[in-house]
């Protein structure tokens, strides 16, 4: 299959989108940022997750304490999200406040490099983080 210059542009240009919004999602928010769509928060929160996942496998214990940091904030800002579903109200701030624990045992697990009791820290912030996902 023959591409184009035109067809490998595009898909260089659409990689490096995505990969500049996830960039994106590892820098902390300004504190006084007003009410963010939900939505745009489980995202975050879903790419800041991976991030976490990915240096705790490449030993980048500084970077992962940085993330869990971001991520714990990415969670407080879930209770002025907007667009929340009225009947997940209750459930995605307790999973929020979850979120927000983990992510602090995260962060001293980081400085300790407790790469066992780290692993599991990210496993359960990633099931958090997938029940935060709008169920149909």
């Amino acid at each position: 299959m023959r591409w184009s210059i035109t067809g490998i542009l595009l898909v260089t240009l659409m990689t490096s989108c995505q990969s500049m919004q996830e960039s994106q999602s590892l820098i902390p928010l300004p504190e006084t940022t007003p009410a963010q769509p939900f939505s745009d928060l489980v995202t975050r929160a879903r790419s800041q997750a991976l991030a976490a996942t990915e240096c705790f496998y490449l030993n980048k214990w500084q970077d992962l304490e940085e993330i869990a940091k971001v991520m714990s904030q990415t969670a407080r800002f879930m209770e002025r999200a907007t667009g929340i579903p009225a009947a997940r109200q209750q459930q995605v701030l307790a999973i929020a406040a979850e979120i927000v624990q983990e992510s602090s045992k995260l962060s001293t697990l980081a400085k300790s490099h407790d790469e066992p009791a780290t692993q599991q820290c990210l496993q359960r912030i990633q099931v958090k983080v997938r029940e935060l996902h709008e169920k149909p």
